[in-house]
């Protein structure tokens, strides 16, 4: 029984029950990825399928956010002369984002959705980062901006659950 198959123009790989020592029914579905080329075929009854596709999902959707995200600090390069404002638009517009999709995820129910996954962990996950904004803002402390560095901060954070909970109430 075949649990996963990758199939791609140049690749073409399966992964069998007996290759991971696990045994489940027939019924499977076919997740697609255009964006990637990949169509991935995962048994319905198998746990260990559920999370290989949760991570397709969930990776899908970072790489479009990831993307997303490197094109507006390319589009911004010539702004970002000494604070961070592509870091930070693009973490406060992800932080709105999150709060709407929280929002209509949870008032229709479907929080843990292949969209919900693909959206909110994976999209808006892959397009903020917390690791990049901790690396500008010990850099504007290591650089002497101490106010930049307390307003990029304050900003960031305030601004950030204050936008989250403003999507989230305006959608639910």
């Amino acid at each position: 029984m075949q649990i996963l198959r990758f199939i791609s123009r140049k690749v073409s790989y399966a992964l069998t029950a007996d290759n991971l020592n696990m045994r489940g029914e027939e019924g499977s579905f076919v997740c697609m990825s255009e964006l990637c080329g990949i169509f991935v075929s995962i048994n319905r009854n198998s746990m260990v399928s559920d999370i290989i596709k949760n991570i397709l999902v969930v990776g899908a959707g970072s790489f479009v956010g990831g993307s997303c995200r490197y094109l507006v600090s390319l589009a911004m390069k010539s702004v970002n002369k000494g604070f961070p404002w592509a870091t930070l638009i693009v973490n406060l517009v992800g932080c709105f984002l999150i709060g709407l999709l929280w929002g209509v995820f949870s008032r229709n129910g479907t929080e843990s959705s292949n969209w919900a996954l693909f959206l909110t962990v994976g999209l808006c996950g892959g397009f903020t980062t917390f690791s990049t904004f901790s690396k500008e803002a010990l850099l504007m402390l290591q650089g002497g901006n101490v106010w930049g560095f307390a307003g990029y901060l304050a900003i960031s954070v305030i601004a950030g659950i204050a936008l989250v909970a403003l999507g989230y109430f305006l959608m639910r």
